[in-house]
């Protein structure tokens, strides 16, 4: 199968992949001759890890033999390098370019797309981000077994070829909405520092060495400031996968970044969280939370975290996340996918309590700090919104 042909702009023309861009097979190569760690000389070979939104060429490597590499496969500037056979359909037809002069070449479940000028393989590697493409891909890796591309099926498909101009254009523009999504990437990630970094500027450098806390500060035991409700998991015959009873929530699998996000319902619960209530995974993995925005069952993973007027909800709910590595910690079997805590051990976790109205005023300014976050996701998912219009309306010519 190929891609629909509709009806293109003047100075369009529908082409076959193959007509304008190499497809080269990845390297093949045997254990003994390939190294997971660096080896002088050797030639570093990425595989399908390393293609994600951009190709990482740093990490997850494994150093081949250069006698076993051709030079048609070492990879060039604004190559395209391709997932060609995986057991997941999510995996294969991944598609990542090359942006800079890098040494190296890609396994044998991988591709290389060269086009036949730097040109192209821009225009290209925007193509292949396109809906075009992706229906393409999920029609070539339906079925359970191992997904694989064909060679000639990607030759065959039909490629709608702008002039050159126009091919420079398109690519400069998507490249140009990429550059912003990846500053809005680097910014994103100082806010997610800001939240830890207020939380240890107010609260944790505070706590000296043997955890003397200031002086109108005090340790309580988390039963002491809440009341603590594990779960249990009712019989599966009372769940619903549509809304009917109370939303059921089992697991860390349930969390949002903030709030859990329903799949499950429940006509018969047997534990009930209320709306405001801390939920904490109980259960492998031990100590993410959220924060429940509903009234709802929870099942035997989840326990729930009710305040009471002793301490300011968020401000237990900020200090539970940021010390979710001491809760892990603590799980009996830790480390292993067995892990889990008990109501005892939750009960007398120690927390660090300050005044009501200290507690408030770190709250404030943590809620500032996570409004950003909100703030900047919604950002995303705009940015994201705008990428997709531009690639939908550059293959139609609208640019």
């Amino acid at each position: 199968m190929t891609t629909e042909q509709r009806e293109l702009p003047s100075g369009w023309k529908w082409v076959k992949l193959g007509d304008i861009a190499q497809i080269i097979r990845g390297v093949t190569f045997k254990t003994d001759s390939s190294s997971k760690t660096y080896v002088q000389d050797w030639i570093p070979i990425l595989r399908a890890g390393n293609i994600t939104k951009k190709l990482i060429t740093d990490n997850d490597l494994i150093w081949v033999l250069p006698n076993l590499i051709s030079n048609q496969q070492l990879l060039s500037s604004e190559d395209i390098v391709i997932c060609m056979s995986s057991g997941s359909s999510k995996i294969v037809g991944k598609t990542a370019s090359l942006k800079y002069d890098w040494l190296g070449s890609v396994g044998a479940f991988c591709g290389i797309i060269r086009g036949k000028d730097k040109t192209i393989g821009k225009y290209l590697s925007c193509w292949f981000q396109s809906n075009d493409y992706f229906k393409w891909r999920d029609v070539q890796t339906t079925g359970t077994n191992i997904q694989n591309l064909r060679i000639n099926a990607l030759r065959d498909i039909s490629i709608p070829l702008p002039p050159q101009e126009m091919q420079k254009r398109i690519a400069e523009i998507l490249n140009k909405a990429e550059e912003i999504k990846k500053l809005k990437d680097e910014a994103d990630k100082k806010t997610e520092e800001l939240i830890p970094a207020i939380f240890h500027e107010m609260v944790g450098s505070r706590i000296k060495k043997g955890e003397e806390l200031p002086a109108d500060w005090k340790w309580v035991k988390l039963e002491d400031i809440s009341d603590i409700i594990l779960g249990q998991s009712p019989p599966s015959s009372t769940y619903r996968k549509s809304p009917d009873g109370l939303p059921f929530f089992q697991g860390k699998a349930d969390f949002g970044d903030i709030n859990p996000t329903p799949t499950t319902w429940c006509i018969a619960p047997k534990k009930i969280a209320e709306s405001g209530d801390i939920l904490m995974s109980v259960r492998a993995p031990v100590g993410p939370t959220n924060l429940a925005d509903r009234k709802c069952a929870i099942g035997r993973g989840l326990a729930s975290i009710r305040c009471n007027e002793k301490i300011n909800r968020d401000f237990l709910r900020f200090n539970l996340k940021l010390i979710e590595h001491k809760i892990s910690n603590m799980g009996e079997g830790r480390g292993s996918v067995f892990s889990s805590i008990t109501g005892k051990q939750l009960k007398e976790f120690l927390i660090p309590l300050p005044q009501l109205e200290e507690q408030n005023q770190i709250t404030i300014r943590l809620n500032e700090a996570e409004e950003i976050k909100k703030t900047n996701a919604q950002s995303d998912k705009k940015i994201e919104e705008l990428k997709s219009s531009l690639l939908q309306r550059a293959f139609r010519g609208e640019l």
